[in-house]
């Protein structure tokens, strides 16, 4: 690994007003300045264009290949099933970290920034899952 990090979502930000994004974009770009680590080597990573279009499994494998992450910030459930064969929850897994010995790199969790919008309750589960993103970042980058 080349100390990259891969954000990854299910889909890009909107074109409008995309709050949800823009409230991760901005405390993910906190924590990555206070780990010390440059923005360059964070490269965001979509499964897809939109929520109706089908992931190119193909094309995300060569893009999080390409970037050769050190760390994985993982956002929902079709995030989950593309990185983990397991059936397991987004819910459950949300605001952890764990070793994938497959690509070599961490994995922190957290449910889609899209739940933002429909929950109070979401926003401080998105909020915990970046406050873990945050430390494990920083305990890996070794600032």
């Amino acid at each position: 690994s080349n100390g990259n990090v891969v954000i990854l979502t299910e889909v890009p930000q909107r074109k409008s007003s995309d709050q949800a994004f823009e409230f991760i974009a901005d405390k993910i770009g906190a924590y990555v300045k206070q780990a010390s680590v440059k923005s360059d080597r964070v490269k965001w990573i979509h499964l897809a264009a939109d929520k109706e279009a089908k992931v190119n499994k193909k094309a995300v494998d060569e893009q999080i290949a390409a970037a050769s992450p050190i760390m994985i910030f993982a956002f929902g459930s079709k995030s989950l099933a593309y990185l983990v064969k397991d059936k397991m929850s987004i819910t459950d897994l949300t605001g952890t970290t764990v070793w994938d010995k497959a690509r070599q790199c961490w994995i922190c969790w957290s449910i889609s920034h899209a739940a933002f919008y429909y929950q109070g309750e979401n926003i401080k589960t998105i909020e915990k899952a970046i406050k873990n993103f945050g430390k494990s970042l920083k305990n890996i980058s070794g600032s």
